[in-house]
């Protein structure tokens, strides 16, 4: 990724896996080509990571965390 005023990237810093308000890259992930569900991988400027599954085109729900 490439940002012609790196300067002014917004890195704010927040919980894992709660969409904060900050720069960011986000893959969606389609691997049954039905548009309909999937994964979506999301990473701030701050390095706050998120993931959750995507069903009916617009429904989410958090992927858990086994630790």
């Amino acid at each position: 990724m490439f940002d012609s005023d790196p300067d002014h990237i917004v890195r704010r810093m927040s919980s894992r896996d709660d969409g904060g308000d900050a720069d960011s890259i986000c893959f969606y992930l389609d691997p049954l080509h039905d548009r309909l569900t999937g994964a979506v991988f999301r990473v701030t400027a701050a390095n706050v990571q998120e993931d959750f599954v995507l069903y009916n085109d617009s429904w989410t729900d958090p992927i858990p965390i086994s630790i």
